[in-house]
């Protein structure tokens, strides 16, 4: 008796395959991605999953994403005739089983070995990774991943079924990433439930539930049927982002860092124009939508000398020695600006007077400064590290904001 999981979201992926399983001609395919390591069996598993569905999905290709040693563990337990399985490999038999309930097994399920790479400086070749084990090794399966998630969502026609099921957490980590940044709005992100034992120790293994070996013996000593084994597909939720950053994505970056530092100065821009800043003068704080915070008087000289900048529409100093000078006659304005009232201003403290007085070509106090200010404003929240990364960068020199998000109080 074989169990079948019900899956909640009849999506475009599943109603598309609503033909199935008396048609075998059709203008798409489905391409299961799967992460995998050393338990072959999340393969086979998957895979009966997928076919059990409300709608059946019978993937047309199956691109198994590994290192060497996961490549020689799955060869040997899902590829290699076995006399328990009547001289069939497992996969074999699997196929046999789905053919048998009537699913269209016919020129699908055609698997393929994607073998994770890495760049070897000292022969200016590609290696094979043997395992995932150091960060430079995760660097190299991070590109590798967001390359094939990339290739595979630029065919026409073709839709993903991502599955982070085996292999190293951090492979997993990494697929759901390159799915957010890559993968389109039809694709899937999934992982395999089994219940206990046949997820863990069982001699001989579970691979699914209509195999062949039936009987499997636990540690104890205790039989387990592999019928009354449950198998579900958990699909994880994540953001397909590919459109919202498509114009960066023409020039395809080389790496999976650069991509997500592209992104994450793009997502910056974005939140940026959301911000609305308000300047309390009198009190030396700042709200950033609804968020406030408090500077000292030095901090507070060099926060409303950015803003009234950015509120007059003035161009960007190029670096900071070139707004040294401005920024120092800005200073001593404003404590002409407190002389006439002997109060207490804090317009008079002398860290401002300091500022008045730097020397022209000093740019530190400015570097100093800018540090304080984004620290205190990345310890603000999400607001404050939006402002934050508005500041002023190498090249330019100003408050990267439109003067109607700019008020006064």
């Amino acid at each position: 008796m074989s169990t079948k999981s019900t899956h909640p979201n009849k999506n475009s992926v599943m109603q598309a395959d609503q033909e199935a399983p008396n048609s075998t001609e059709r203008s798409w395919q489905t391409i299961l991605l799967a992460v995998t390591g050393m338990s072959p069996a999340v393969l086979t598993e998957t895979i009966w999953a997928l076919a059990h569905e409300v709608i059946p999905i019978i993937p047309d290709r199956v691109v198994i994403v590994t290192t060497l040693a996961g490549r020689q563990a799955i060869e040997r337990e899902l590829f290699t005739p076995t006399s328990e399985y009547a001289n069939q490999t497992i996969w074999d038999s699997l196929r046999n089983a789905l053919s048998q309930e009537g699913l269209p097994v016919k020129g699908r399920l055609l698997y393929e070995f994607q073998l994770l790479r890495m760049h070897n400086r000292d022969n200016d070749r590609y290696d094979d990774l043997a395992d995932i084990r150091n960060p430079d090794e995760n660097r190299a399966a991070a590109d590798f991943l967001i390359e094939q998630v990339r290739n595979f969502s630029e065919i026409p026609d073709t839709r993903i079924i991502a599955s982070i099921a085996g292999g190293r957490k951090t492979m997993g980590a990494l697929l759901y990433a390159c799915m957010s940044l890559q993968a389109r709005e039809d694709a899937r992100l999934t992982h395999v439930l089994v219940n206990e034992p046949f997820d863990g120790a069982l001699t001989p293994k579970f691979y699914y539930p209509a195999q062949p070996v039936q009987e499997m013996k636990a540690r104890d000593g205790q039989i387990y049927i592999a019928t009354q084994a449950s198998i579900q597909m958990a699909d994880l939720p994540f953001v397909p982002m590919r459109n919202l950053f498509e114009r960066d994505l023409v020039s395809k970056p080389r790496t999976f860092i650069e991509l997500v530092n592209r992104c994450r100065h793009n997502v910056a821009d974005i939140a940026r124009k959301e911000l609305k800043l308000k300047l309390f003068e009198e009190d030396r704080k700042i709200q950033i939508n609804q968020v406030t915070v408090q500077f000292s008087s030095a901090q507070f000289v060099l926060v409303l000398f950015l803003a009234r900048l950015a509120k007059q529409k003035q161009p960007p100093f190029g670096s900071y020695k070139v707004a040294v000078e401005p920024f120092s006659q800005f200073a001593g304005s404003l404590q002409d600006e407190a002389k006439s009232n002997e109060a207490f201003n804090w317009r008079l403290d002398p860290a401002v007077k300091r500022l008045a007085n730097i020397s022209d070509t000093d740019d530190q106090q400015i570097r100093k400064l800018l540090s304080e200010i984004k620290e205190k404003l990345q310890g603000a929240g999400q607001e404050g590290g939006w402002l934050a990364s508005a500041l002023p960068e190498a090249g330019r020199f100003s408050l990267d904001l439109s003067p109607g998000q700019i008020k006064f109080c």
